[in-house]
């Protein structure tokens, strides 16, 4: 995943914010602001209450985006969030992680080894209107 969020980072300049959502990867370990921030020099956070937009001084940056997975999207229709954005690009990550669904809850034994799975996410960056 990390030439992936290289190639993400190239859509944003040193000075905009890039409020990334918590499942924008797929899943909420593996969070893409991290790399974002410390290896591509992007501001990027991490983004999960919408109510939180109204704490951000908008002032100090550029352009303000949001990287939201299709299946996130409800969540920021709920707050009114999308009459506010502007749909820059489709983005689509793709992930390899080990299944666990055969672990054994009582136990936390594995009934079989743990399978090598893969996933896509599919989502839009956006660009909060001024």
């Amino acid at each position: 995943m990390l030439a992936q969020t290289k190639t993400l980072s190239e859509n944003f300049d040193n000075n905009d914010l890039i409020l990334v959502d918590r499942l924008a990867s797929g899943n909420g370990w593996s969070m893409i602001s991290g790399p974002l921030n410390f290896l591509y020099g992007k501001q990027a956070a991490y983004f999960f209450n919408p109510t939180d937009l109204d704490k951000i001084d908008a002032t100090k940056f550029d352009n303000i985006y949001f990287i939201i997975p299709d299946q996130s999207l409800a969540l920021y229709e709920k707050f009114g969030l999308p009459e506010k954005l502007i749909p820059q690009k489709d983005y689509s990550l793709q992930r390899s992680y080990l299944d666990t669904t055969d672990i054994d809850t009582t136990s936390g034994i594995f009934s079989n080894l743990p399978l090598k799975s893969e996933s896509v996410t599919q989502g839009k960056i956006y660009l909060l209107k001024k």
